[in-house]
């Protein structure tokens, strides 16, 4: 405590804190990990369709007697779903995720204390 103006200092404040179990935290890790994963979903938005398009498309005309158009109809469907199934699965990995500006640094450093114990 400052003698002349009654007021606290920030050094004596930091000084009762237990650094025995704080553990340093790097935000700047999550940013490539995010564009790997960015890069996984792009690449297979771009090569599933087309397998599942071609694949489909081979199969339903040498295994069934149907029509160009049905073949083709079956394909583009199928093709449409592969596409929003891997939309489904980049948001579900994105809510899952864990945003470090949201939780508080006391908080990351308990559940990385937990993690700790666990192995």
């Amino acid at each position: 405590m400052n003698e002349t103006t009654g007021e606290t200092d920030a050094v004596e404040t930091l000084d009762n804190t237990d650094t025995s179990t704080t553990v340093p935290y790097d935000d700047n890790t999550d940013g490539p990990d995010a564009y790997l994963w960015l890069l996984v979903f792009s690449v297979l938005m771009f090569t599933f369709p087309f397998l599942t398009f071609y694949g489909l498309k081979s199969w339903l005309l040498e295994s069934f007697k149907l029509t160009t158009f049905q073949v083709n109809c079956f394909s583009v469907l199928a093709s449409v779903l592969v596409v929003n199934f891997i939309i489904c699965f980049y948001v579900f990995k994105a809510f899952r995720e864990v945003d470090p500006s949201s939780t508080s640094r006391s908080e990351r450093i308990s559940d990385d204390n937990k993690k700790d114990k666990i192995k």
